[in-house]
């Protein structure tokens, strides 16, 4: 198994291929590019998609949550 970015995806495919893969639509594969998002695909030997993920930072919201519960 390989994990490849969705940028390194697009190098070789369409964005509409990635939204196949994903099950979205092809808008949703843009707005992701435009937004930078850390979009992961899990390839097998063949190179066929397998899965995919988002990694997200932790700690990014707003500390209203916390505020409130104290």
């Amino acid at each position: 198994m390989k994990e490849i970015t969705l940028k390194e995806f697009l190098e070789e495919n369409t964005q509409n291929a990635a939204a196949i893969a994903l099950g979205v639509g092809q808008s949703a594969i843009a707005q992701m590019v435009s937004s930078n998002r850390d979009i992961r695909f899990v390839m097998d030997a063949r190179g066929e998609v397998i899965n995919a993920y988002e990694l997200k930072p932790l700690g990014k919201q707003p500390a209203r949550a916390s505020q409130r519960a104290a």
